[in-house]
């Protein structure tokens, strides 16, 4: 399961799963570096920087604005 960070608050990770649903993760469970806008992987030891969802993500959005400022 994916998550991406929306918004970082004190000491809490507000996410958006890959339904929608928004979830706060504590940042002491989140690996160091984490970031608004960075893409969560969970796995059996915790969560992980998917970076290439990241990057995967950004081009589907830059595309969709290039299409929409044409």
């Amino acid at each position: 399961m994916n998550y991406s960070i929306d918004r970082i608050e004190e000491s809490m990770a507000v996410c958006e799963d890959e339904q929608g649903h928004m979830i706060h993760i504590p940042l002491k469970d989140l690996p160091p570096g984490v970031y608004e806008g960075c893409v969560l992987t969970k796995n059996h030891s915790g969560y992980s920087i998917n970076k290439s969802e990241e990057t995967k993500r950004r081009s589907e959005i830059q595309t969709l604005q290039d299409e929409l400022f044409e």
